[in-house]
Parts: structure tokens; C-alpha cells; sequence
């Protein structure tokens, strides 16, 4: 018998009292009297339902155990499963849309899931199987697999869409954490699939080198765990993950680098699309012996935060999971008012979860270093298009942008303002009008040192307020405000603003005021708390 924290993972429905009853009615619980009473009970209970087997998987879900009651289901010999993938089991289909991974995420984050897979018998039969899956926590982590053969067949994975706007997504993530401009976008396999031109650099690499290749090929951390551990954790505790890496094909390295992980979600928030791995300058390992590495994200501060925002979306993607669950299962069941109000519940969380979001960046943006320098604006916009290439491809979006100039600033923080308002203006666009964007420099610079911009488009409008930007109509459009007063303050931080000129159903003009570059170099942030 196997130990593997059988009785926590256990459903409800197939849980075993492990009591001692009396003639009053109380009980003693006899688990502490007998440690083996729960692994003899699960033995025979699943000697008894020959629907139900165990297993063990390891954080990147291969099978490490294999309980006897997986054998008599599947007919897979342990000598023959060990050590391969859990989706090998699984049809091919299943095995390339990730599906296994990433429930196994879902898992580390929400302390338990549930998947309905198909599984080949060694026979070549289709079983179609339900997974109740638990992170353990033991001394090597990993997962513990309830398998339970449900007989109806389940649908076919969705082709999942490549997610959209990743090197976008990849460079906001770095501007909350640091702006470090030395990064690696990871996929959910631990898998190279970007890597910057300054982490290219950085590590002696051509930066389309080790795309499709395993990181843990590329870095390792220095720390006694692998990729799979920080990643997970990333996810569980929803916090930035701090190590030191060196090259992997090294023993021993002079030379090492701080570096942050950071899971990388959805615009909602709630689906995981992979991870940004951010690296600091070079260092020398000897150094970092004697100096142990700073931990910023997790100062008091930080850590107090950080906890708080953990507590807010946590409690949201659960209640958004047990309305999809609702709607899934017993949507046939229900009445059409009762399905409305099902379809209501989640589109207020979705809004919700915008929302803690959106206060997420906002709060992050004033812990970022600003260390200015000379940008380049038209340089800055055109890797933003570069970034929404694909957003402004399917909606037929147009953006003229005329000889903008240079300010002083930070270009992480000016990517994510033109970003913004940009990927605003054709996400809440008119319907069947094609998204139209200008972006020109007014005529004749001021003596304040200022550049000013004006950014016009053709989408709905807004309503202004004396100290916010409201979106018209929040019942009716996505969206909270948040991402304007993002770009707001980032241009508060440039000694700049951005203002209102003009809003109306046709569309909206935007003032946006920012340092001119000057050979006096450093600028100081204007804005106040």
C-alpha cells in the first residue's frame, strides 16, 4: 500500500468515517489510534468498486505511483506507466491541447479540481474516467489522483486558441514587477517560447534559439528545486517567486542571475496563458554567497498586499467555478430566469474580477523604479502595434501616426500607456465601424518642457468626472476605468497628464502631456499619493 494522503482527497460521496460509535450516539475517532486503519479501509473500498483506482503524479504529471486498483482498471502493469506522463494514457487529442497541465495548475490553485478524461485500457478500450485531483504536500510535492470510470463519454478538448497579445501580456507583467528588461516567456510546460533581445544578450543566446526548447536546458536555479516547483507555487500562493539562475550545461558558475516568476493570466484574470521569468544583471555568484539576494516583493508591504489581493480574486474564481458547474450540469434542469441569473452572476464576477485587476496594476505601478532616459515615442508605438498585431488585423483597425518626437521616461511604463489606449480603443469600438486611431504631436513646443500628443479615435465615449474616468454606460460595456487611470498616472510619473479634450458618442480625444527629452537627463515623477 502506497501512502499518498488517501483520505483528504477522497469525495464526499466515498469518504469513510473512521469512527467508533457508542450507544449515546458520540463517537472517538480511531485514525490517531491506528495510523493504517485509513489504507486498509481505502484497500477495501477499492477492492469492493472496481470503478475506482488511485495514483500519484509528480508537479509536471508524471505517474510516480501506481496503486494496484489503477491496474485491475486500466490493465496498465506499474513497470509500464512510471516515470511517462499521465496524458500518455490519455488520446492524442487530449495529450496536444494540454488539458492534463493544465488542470493540474487549476489544482495548485485552488487546492482541488476536477476532470473528466478518457483513458486507454491497456485492451485498447476508451474508458472515459473522472479525476479528483489534490496537491500533496509531502516532501517531494505533487498530486494525488482519485480515477473513477463514469461511463458516459465526454466531449472532445476545444481546440484551444493561441492566446493572444502574449509578448504584450509579458511586458505589463514586467512593469508591475520591476521592469527588468531582460525576460523569458514560458509556456505552462516549462517551455521557451520568447525570449528579449536584452535576455538574448544577457546569456550569450540568439533570441529564437531556444524557443520550443525546455528552460530547464537554458537556466537552473541555484536553490535544491526544479522549474516545476516554482511555477506551481507561483500559482498557489498568486505571488512573484524570487531565485537565483545559472546556466543549466554548467556545474559550477561564477556567474548568476536574480530572477522573478510571475504566473501570466488572462485579461480576466483567471486563465492561466503561462509565466514571465524577468532577469536582474548579472552577478557574481560569489557575491550572492555572502549577500543574500533582496527579496522586494515580498517586504512587508508587498507581502501585505499581495495577501490581500490572494484573498479577493481567490474567493472569485471559485464562486465563477461553481456557477460554471451550474450552468454545465444542471442548466437543463433549471428555468430560463434561473439560467438569466446564472449568466448575470457571471458576468458581474468577470467585472469583478477587472476590477481587483485593475487595482492589482495600479498599486503595482508606484513600486516600479523610474530611471529615466530618452524614448523615442514612435519607436515605443510601433512595438506596441507590433504587440497587437493581431487585435488590429481582425478588426481592420487603421492607426496614423504622424513624427512624435523624443521624451524622457521610462519605455515599459510609455509601452503600457499606448497600449492601453490603443488596445481600448478597439476593443469598445462602435458596432460595424472599423477602429480608426491618430496620434500626432501638436504644433510648437511650450516653455515647460513639455510634449504634448493628441490621440483621437473613433469608439464610444466617456463620461468625465471631476477626479476619475467613469466608462459610459458600465452596465451595458466590459471595462472598468482602471486602464485610463493607469495611463494617467504613468503620465503623472513623466511629469505629464493625460486629459480629456473632447468625448462623445463618435469617439474620444485624448491631451497627453510628457517630459520633453533634454540633455539635463533625469526627470522627477510629479505625481502625489
Amino acid at each position: 500500500m502506497i501512502g499518498i494522503g488517501v483520505t483528504a482527497l477522497m469525495p464526499l460521496d466515498h469518504r469513510i468515517a473512521m469512527t467508533n460509535s457508542y450507544a449515546d450516539g458520540s463517537s472517538l475517532p480511531v485514525a490517531g489510534d491506528d495510523p493504517g486503519f485509513a489504507e486498509r479501509a481505502l484497500d477495501l473500498l477499492l477492492s469492493r468498486d472496481t470503478s475506482l483506482a488511485l495514483c500519484g503524479l509528480t508537479l509536471d504529471g508524471r505517474i510516480r505511483r501506481w496503486h494496484d486498483s489503477a491496474e485491475r482498471l486500466l490493465g496498465h502493469f506499474a513497470s509500464d506507466v512510471i516515470g511517462r506522463r499521465l496524458d500518455y494514457l490519455a488520446p492524442a487529442e487530449y495529450r496536444h491541447q494540454g488539458v492534463v497541465t493544465r488542470t493540474l495548475f487549476g489544482a495548485s490553485a485552488a487546492g482541488h479540481t476536477q476532470l473528466d478524461l478518457p483513458l486507454i485500457a491497456r485492451a485498447g478500450a476508451r474508458k472515459t474516467c473522472r479525476l479528483d485531483i489534490r496537491p500533496q504536500a509531502e516532501a517531494e510535492p505533487g498530486f494525488a489522483v482519485l480515477v473513477q470510470e463514469i461511463g458516459a463519454g465526454c466531449d472532445a478538448p476545444s481546440r484551444a486558441r493561441g492566446p493572444r497579445n502574449t509578448r504584450a501580456a509579458h511586458r505589463a507583467n514586467l512593469a508591475l514587477i520591476g521592469g527588468e528588461p531582460g525576460w523569458i516567456g514560458l509556456g505552462l510546460e516549462a517551455e521557451v517560447r520568447h525570449v528579449s533581445p536584452q535576455a538574448a544578450q544577457c546569456l550569450g543566446i540568439g533570441d529564437r534559439d531556444w524557443v520550443g526548447r525546455p528552460l530547464s536546458d537554458l537556466l537552473r536555479p541555484t536553490e535544491d528545486e526544479d522549474w516545476y516547483r516554482l511555477l506551481h507555487r507561483a500559482v498557489e500562493t498568486d505571488r512573484p517567486q524570487q531565485s537565483l539562475v545559472i546556466p543549466a550545461t554548467r556545474q559550477a558558475s561564477d556567474i548568476c542571475w536574480p530572477a522573478t516568476l510571475v504566473a501570466l493570466y488572462d485579461e480576466a484574470g483567471d486563465a492561466l496563458m503561462g509565466f514571465t521569468l524577468a532577469l536582474g544583471d548579472a552577478e557574481k555568484s560569489a557575491d550572492r554567497r555572502t549577500a543574500p539576494m533582496t527579496d522586494v516583493a515580498q517586504s512587508p508591504e508587498r507581502a501585505w498586499f499581495n495577501a490581500v489581493v490572494h484573498d479577493l480574486r481567490e474567493p472569485l474564481r471559485r464562486v465563477r467555478g461553481y456557477v460554471e458547474v451550474l450552468r454545465r450540469d444542471e442548466a437543463p434542469t433549471l428555468g430560463a430566469q434561473a439560467n438569466d441569473y446564472l449568466a448575470r452572476i457571471d458576468t458581474a464576477i468577470a467585472r469583478l474580477q477587472d476590477n481587483v485587476g485593475g487595482v492589482l496594476r495600479l498599486a503595482r505601478l508606484d513600486q516600479t523604479p523610474f530611471v529615466p532616459e530618452r524614448v523615442e515615442l514612435e519607436a515605443v508605438i510601433d512595438a506596441v502595434l507590433d504587440d497587437l498585431e493581431t487585435l488590429v488585423r481582425d478588426h481592420g483597425a487603421r492607426i496614423d501616426i504622424s513624427a512624435l518626437g523624443a521624451v524622457s521616461g521610462d519605455p515599459v511604463q510609455l509601452r503600457l500607456l499606448f497600449q492601453n489606449l490603443i488596445d481600448n480603443s478597439i476593443r469598445y469600438r462602435r458596432p460595424d465601424v472599423p477602429p480608426r486611431i491618430a496620434i500626432m504631436r501638436l504644433d510648437g513646443d511650450s516653455d515647460d518642457g513639455m510634449l504634448r500628443l493628441r490621440y483621437t479615435d473613433n469608439a464610444r465615449g466617456f463620461e468625465r468626472g471631476d477626479a476619475e474616468l467613469v466608462r459610459s454606460q458600465p452596465d451595458k460595456v466590459e471595462g472598468t476605468g482602471i486602464g485610463l487611470d493607469l495611463c494617467r498616472r504613468i503620465a503623472r510619473r513623466h511629469r505629464g497628464d493625460l486629459e480629456i479634450a473632447e468625448t462623445h458618442g463618435q469617439g474620444t480625444t485624448f491631451i497627453i502631456k510628457l517630459a520633453r527629452d533634454t540633455d539635463s537627463g533625469a526627470t522627477q515623477s510629479l505625481e502625489t499619493e
